[in-house]
């Protein structure tokens, strides 16, 4: 156990002398994700505000799934520059 402490402190020693120690760079991801994918999660999230996750969809008439679905895609959109779909 001593020979561990010794060696942390030799360590630590170092870094404090040298000034401490730079991060990795940091880099973006390997893939981004496009506009378009980006507002199908937003979609998707947006749709947990009806449909909490497992809960079973089938208790829903068409007609109130339809209500829903015209909500959702009449809400403006980023990629729109703010504007529904339908302007």
């Amino acid at each position: 156990m001593a020979r561990v402490e010794e060696w942390l402190i030799a360590v630590f020693g170092v870094i404090r002398r040298d000034g401490g120690y730079a991060p990795r760079p940091r880099r973006r991801a390997a893939r981004t994700l496009q506009s378009a994918e980006r507002e199908e999660i937003s979609r998707g999230l947006a749709a947990r505000q009806y449909f909490p996750k497992g809960q079973d969809v089938s208790g829903y008439s068409q007609v109130e799934l339809n209500r829903i679905a015209r909500r959702l895609n009449e809400r403006p959109r980023e990629t729109l520059n703010w504007l529904t779909p339908l302007e």
